[in-house]
């Protein structure tokens, strides 16, 4: 027995405040990653399929990313921060930080979407657990004999 799942379809009970679609390159690399772990004998999720998502005059969403001119300024060998290591442990400092030398997306793109679907035994996550537990209340029931639980929500029918 296989569980289907599609990701990048839209908004979830399950999703985490976004918009819940999915650009093209994220799903791309998911379903290259999904393959590469199950050929090297890894238990993970499946990639079925991988569809673009297209509707009127393109679906795409806005996603963060780097421009050209984004690099994170490096310190510098006489740099006060770094004044109390010895000159081998400050070149190392430097070019660790030279590999991560990217700053913090500057700009907004637009991005094909991309809907992938995503077979497994079972898609049962810790997520899922946390997220009944967040919508528990501490108020104890009418009986005084546990907690009561919010089940207003689509999510327990």
């Amino acid at each position: 027995r296989y569980e289907l799942q599609l990701k990048g379809a839209g908004r979830t009970p399950f999703c985490r405040g976004a918009d819940g679609r999915a650009v093209l390159r994220s799903s791309i690399r998911e379903f290259l990653a999904s393959e590469a772990m199950h050929h090297a004998g890894i238990s993970t999720t499946r990639a079925l399929s991988l569809v673009v998502s297209e509707g009127p005059g393109g679906d795409t969403s806005q996603r963060p990313w780097y421009s050209s001119d984004n690099k994170r300024q490096l310190p510098s060998m006489d740099d006060p921060r770094l004044a109390k290591y010895s000159d081998a442990q400050k070149r190392q400092i430097i070019a660790s930080l030279q590999v991560q030398s990217r700053g913090n997306p500057d700009m907004m793109i637009d991005e094909p979407c991309a809907i992938t679907c995503r077979v497994a035994p079972s898609f049962v996550r810790i997520g899922h657990i946390d997220l009944f537990a967040r919508r528990a209340t501490a108020d104890m029931d009418d009986e005084g004999k546990g907690p009561r639980y919010d089940t207003s929500s689509t999510e327990w029918e």
